[in-house]
């Protein structure tokens, strides 16, 4: 009887023994597809974040590219305007000394002359102007450009963190 008992605790201890270790077999297990599932995640998270600053490279890149087109036309098109305000300007000049009847031929020479001095000051002026306004836009663009980096770059590290 006492065999039999003895017999029956051996046999239920391997059994416990048995469970035990299969339990911890199924743990390890489970605790190995988690992390491997978390090493997925994060991998296809920083796949993804690649992809993102890649897209947002382009895009400022794009945007840039814009800017300076729209810049170039700009600057060629000044000149021709300029051309064009100018000779109106020195027509409707000419008129009115020509109304005012101001003095003789050479001192009606020397006011267009002075004229056509101030008109080339203000055009130089305005070519000045312009060449700022652009280098304006373009600090303003770069700036927008390291902003949109920024943000992106603040937005995936919180992304990161929640994965975590």
């Amino acid at each position: 009887l006492t065999k039999k008992q003895e017999l029956l605790r051996d046999r239920e201890a391997a059994l416990w023994e048995m469970e035990e270790h299969h339990l911890q077999e199924r743990h390890q297990l489970v605790k190995q597809q988690l992390k491997d599932q978390y090493f997925l995640q994060r991998h296809e998270l920083v796949r993804k974040h690649e992809k993102e600053r890649e897209q947002m490279q382009r895009y400022n890149q794009r945007m840039v590219e814009q800017l300076k087109v729209r810049q170039q036309q700009e600057k060629a098109r000044l000149p021709k305007i300029q051309r064009s305000e100018g000779k109106t300007r020195m027509a409707m000049y000419k008129k009115s000394l020509h109304i005012n009847g101001a003095g003789s031929a050479s001192e009606q020479r020397e006011k267009i002359k002075q004229f056509s001095q101030q008109e080339e000051k203000r055009q130089k002026s305005e070519r000045l102007q312009q060449q700022q306004k652009h280098e304006n836009q373009m600090r303003d663009m770069m700036a927008q450009c390291e902003s949109n980096m920024s943000e992106l770059q603040q937005l995936q590290n919180e992304k990161c963190h929640l994965l975590v």
